[in-house]
């Protein structure tokens, strides 16, 4: 059993190899793997759970081959081996090739228990408070205390929500009996999944049932939907479908559970000493709620080392499809599952779920299956594969060069109408709503407004006196902030220095890519700025356009493994601005990409609508047009040239982006 060690507070912190939070499945497998290798023996390991695991909560299922690793490792917990299938009204099928094994989980838990109890191992019953990468350890709180490890396996459960991410998340929610019957008729060498035979009301909902002795079997109702089932209904289901299958029962015991169904990705551990595990380590199947067998293969092939499982592209874009189906049309749910095993085998379902099936046999299988609701997901799929504001920027670019082939005066006064468009629609917005930024009891929106202002006229006053300085500043800020805003929507940690530097560099290379890819109109644009001239003149920055241009691009190429669709869309709209004036490549990124990836953070984070987000950044968008309509007057004896007024928009938009960039930068800082 797992029991508290007594340390005292006050005594030395322990330094431990490895350190595991939580004693589920995933790190029990991982722990069990360290012990078979000998680890044990010259590391010194530490578990954190937080309760006692004494209780039969959830049965663990895999199907594999009898030779395979995971069955000798196991089996000497291996409850329950079927080698027949029956699934809904279809034909029993023979899966000795591949039995379907059962652990239940309260065998697991007591082998845990015993390992580890037989071996030097300390274990802490407690809730763990938080870790934190140090330089030379990483620090684990809890109780107030806190001990260090080299490497740390965190399987705390990952905070995925529906708000954000609605239109790919359900939940597989379940509820079953241990029941016995009068007389033994159960065939224990069969078992019965995803039987459709009961009420559905407008979800997705099936039965399991798994015999563990001529008389006596687990019956479970499972659901995929938006909603947990509620316990009262699901025990009347089970007592209709038991009562007419088997006749009187007794039930021994209950179980339930809740597993998430997304296609969002938990972001992997910005520190490789930290590694995550199961449903973190996104192991979990995202439309079958499978994942024990995929533990236990990352467990084994170990490595000291953060490698995240991801789903090869295909069976992630295969799983997005039915989780628009089941949350869309779940009615379907039904008729999809239905066609699936009665018109493949069990072994190309199992290749299929597993994800080795090859390309050919997955056209076979999709070209069994309702192909209308596939193909309307498809289209679903493909229109918020990128966000909206992505597609309209998308639109935008496709109108422009189709008026540029037309007429490219109408392609001219078309871009910049889009561009002021977007400034006052999302540019300008996103950064009109910072007092929404600023959390504090002490807060006073007149002193806020007094500051901002002050902040931003000081760094005009900067620009006058020290131009060539204001500039450098700028572009530094910029760069992070443009970086910073990328990172964040790729998910990617802003924790260590390494990582902060990718930021700016990432940023810095979208500017110098911009810049140098419209050298000339960008030089008259600096040249228009008093006192910048002189320091601009004396560069020739011609000979390294293109090894600039080619830097900055592949400095924003390693990306692309992390979010290929976010990159892909950057470097398309950075490689289109090539044909646009500066101000329209400019303004297309600003807009299209920073200004509505930042609206969506802001709004997601602070949970608040857009419209009503919208609606609380109008009086500072009015402050916004105003002060420029003020930098414009001051300007306007110099305003001969359009790169007089390019000249203004640009100390414009740098001075009131000081204080905007200070505060995304806490924002996002706090809410990481």
């Amino acid at each position: 059993m797992f029991s508290d060690q007594n340390h005292n507070a006050n005594t030395i912190v322990i330094q431990y190899d490895y350190v595991f939070i939580g004693m589920g499945a995933s790190n029990g497998l991982m722990l069990l793997e360290l012990i078979k290798r000998g680890y044990h023996h010259t590391k010194r390991i530490a578990v954190i759970e937080k309760a006692q695991k004494n209780t039969n909560d959830k049965t663990y299922c895999f199907w594999s081959s009898p030779d395979a690793s995971i069955v000798k490792d196991l089996s000497s917990i291996i409850r329950y081996k079927y080698q027949f299938v029956q699934t809904n009204a279809t034909k029993v099928q023979s899966i000795q090739d591949q039995p379907y094994y059962c652990i239940r989980s309260i065998d697991f838990y007591n082998f845990l228990h015993t390992t580890i109890a037989s071996q030097p191992i300390d274990v802490f019953e407690s809730q763990v408070d938080g870790v934190n990468a140090h330089s030379e350890h990483i620090e684990i709180a809890f109780d107030g205390r806190s001990i260090n490890a080299a490497l740390v396996f965190d399987s705390r459960p990952p905070n995925f929500t529906p708000e954000a991410n609605n239109k790919s998340y359900l939940l597989q929610t379940f509820f079953g009996y241990h029941i016995r019957l009068q007389d033994a008729i159960i065939n224990t060498d069969t078992f019965q999944m995803m039987n459709f035979d009961v009420d559905q009301s407008n979800y997705t909902q099936f039965v399991y049932n798994l015999p563990y002795a001529p008389n006596e079997c687990l019956v479970e109702l499972t659901r995929f939907g938006v909603d947990t089932i509620d316990v009262n209904y699901a025990k009347k289901v089970l007592d209709d479908k038991i009562s007419a299958q088997f006749g009187a029962y007794e039930i021994i015991a209950e179980e339930q559970g809740c597993i998430p169904m997304t296609v969002l990705k938990h972001p992997a551990s910005s520190d490789d000493r930290i590694i995550h595990m199961g449903a973190r380590a996104n192991l979990i199947k995202p439309t079958t709620g499978y994942g024990f067998k995929k533990m236990y293969e990352f467990a084994a092939s170990f490595e000291h080392k953060n490698a995240a499982q991801i789903s090869k592209t295909r069976f992630s874009f295969y799983d997005h499809l039915l989780l628009i189906i089941l949350i869309r049309w779940p009615h379907l749910g039904k008729k999809i599952f239905t066609a699936l095993f009665q018109k493949n085998s069990i072994q190309a379902i199992f290749s299929f779920l597993e994800e080795k099936s090859t390309v050919s046999a997955e056209i076979k299988i999709f070209a069994s299956l309702p192909i209308i609701p596939f193909l309307k997901a498809c289209g679903i799929y493909f229109i918020s594969y990128f966000k909206k504001g992505y597609l309209f920027v998308t639109g935008f670019i496709a109108l422009f060069f189709l008026l540029q082939w037309m007429s490219p005066p109408l392609a001219s006064q078309f871009g910049y109408t889009g561009l002021i468009a977007g400034l006052l629609i999302v540019g300008i917005p996103h950064g009109a709503v910072d007092h929404l930024l600023v959390q504090s009891k002490k807060f006073n929106l007149i002193n806020f407004v007094v500051q901002y202002v002050l902040i931003i006229a000081a760094y005009f006053a900067l620009w006058q006196w020290f131009p060539v300085f204001s500039l450098i500043l700028f572009i530094a800020y910029s760069a992070y902030h443009f970086g910073e805003s990328e990172m964040v929507e790729m998910q990617i940690s802003l924790d260590t220095i390494p990582q902060k530097l990718y930021a700016f560099i990432i940023g810095l290379s979208i500017l110098l890519f911009i810049i140098f890819s419209h050298l000339e109109t960008s030089l008259l644009v600096l040249n228009s700025i008093h006192g910048v001239s002189s320091f601009i003149e004396g560069i020739d920055f011609y000979p390294y356009k293109n090894v600039v241009l080619a830097v900055s691009y592949f400095s924003i190429l390693p990306l692309w493994w992390i979010s290929k669709k976010t990159c892909l869309y950057l470097m398309a709209i950075l490689v289109l601005g090539i044909q646009m004036p500066l101000m329209l490549a400019f303004g297309v990124y600003f807009v299209g990409s920073h200004s509505v990836n930042a609206w969506g953070h802001i709004a997601t984070k602070l949970k608040t609508p857009t419209q009503k987000l919208y609606l609380q950044s109008l009086p500072f968008n009015l402050g916004a047009l105003l002060i420029f309509a003020v930098f414009l007057y001051l300007k306007s004896a110099n305003a001969q040239l359009i790169q007089s007024y390019a000249a203004t928009f640009f100390v414009f938009l740098a001075c009131v982006s000081l204080p905007h960039i200070v505060l995304m930068h806490l924002f996002y800082k706090k809410e990481a």
